[in-house]
């Protein structure tokens, strides 16, 4: 129809005209999930592509290939941290009675997702006893690491804490891990190792005969076939020494269990003072006036 001031001098040839137009495939808002997965040396990723601009009741599916992190190892910011990243699936396509309407900008779609450390155990890690010292501190030694990946290998100590410093028997310690990189493709950023709580003894000191400490010689006397601690100062370095060996009787480093020695402050510990070089002198029976260095 024709409207306006002038509409008389105007005539239409019909009511209804035809002309070409396009329908215009509608484009697909893809999008992509992925799932978190600990850590196993691969770069797999499961997930799933969707769409979600689909007119409704149209028949579409998507299917979508293979899954990807951008790396197999676990990511972590500047500060150590866990962080997430990036994963993909390709190969995206559409299928169904109306796929026809529709069109891709691309055949890959992208999400992120979090590879996190895998946990290991520690299996064999024990705790020594020690005599009570007045610290917490624990000698440990690092047992087997248990689930790691393939062939891989990784470095690790160990180190421990008594709950407290006082003696007493089936003592709780905290074992603390510290993972190192290792062979095989191995990197302690991919795993974790939890402390452990052990048990271990603090033995008790004799309070009625406290450990004390050894006290050098202070000087030598030579009587028959041994070497006795007396008073007195030694020279350093050397001393002057009358010898009258008999047979093999010799007292020296190389048959202290020959000597004759002086109980120390300490007790079952004994403290004797040999010649170094007497018993190749031995055969002459007689040796006089030896300045040898002496040997505690």
């Amino acid at each position: 129809s024709i409207g306006g001031a002038d509409a008389n001098n105007y005539e239409l040839m019909g009511s209804s005209f035809t002309a070409q137009a396009s329908i215009l495939a509608k484009s697909l808002n893809v999008v992509a999930t992925a799932q978190d997965k600990v850590y196993d040396g691969s770069t797999a990723a499961k997930g799933s592509v969707s769409a979600s601009n689909i007119v409704a009741g149209d028949a579409l599916q998507l299917s979508w290939g293979a899954g990807n992190f951008a790396s197999k190892d676990v990511s972590r910011n500047a500060q150590g941290q866990v962080q997430s990243q990036g994963v993909s699936f390709g190969n995206v396509q559409m299928a169904g009675a109306d796929a026809g309407n529709y069109s891709l900008g691309s055949h890959t779609a992208s999400t992120t997702a979090t590879i996190t450390p895998k946990v290991l155990q520690a299996s064999g890690t024990v705790v020594v006893d020690k005599p009570e010292d007045g610290n917490t501190g624990a000698k440990v030694t690092m047992g087997t690491l248990v689930g790691l990946v393939g062939s891989e290998q990784l470095m690790a100590t160990a180190t421990g804490r008594f709950d407290s410093a006082t003696a007493g028997a089936n003592k709780p310690v905290r074992v603390s891990y510290s993972l190192q990189d290792g062979g095989n493709g191995g990197k302690a950023g991919n795993y974790a190792l939890d402390s452990q709580s052990l048990r271990a003894s603090i033995l008790a000191q004799s309070r009625s005969n406290p450990v004390q400490p050894l006290v050098a010689p202070l000087g030598v006397s030579l009587g028959r076939n041994r070497v006795q601690v007396v008073s007195g100062q030694v020279p350093v370095g050397s001393a002057a020494v009358e010898a009258n060996l008999e047979g093999s009787q010799e007292c020296s480093i190389w048959s202290p269990e020959k000597c004759a020695c002086d109980q120390t402050a300490v007790s079952g510990v004994e403290m004797c003072v040999t010649v170094p070089g007497v018993v190749s002198e031995k055969s002459t029976g007689q040796v006089s006036r030896l300045d040898l260095p002496l040997t505690p």
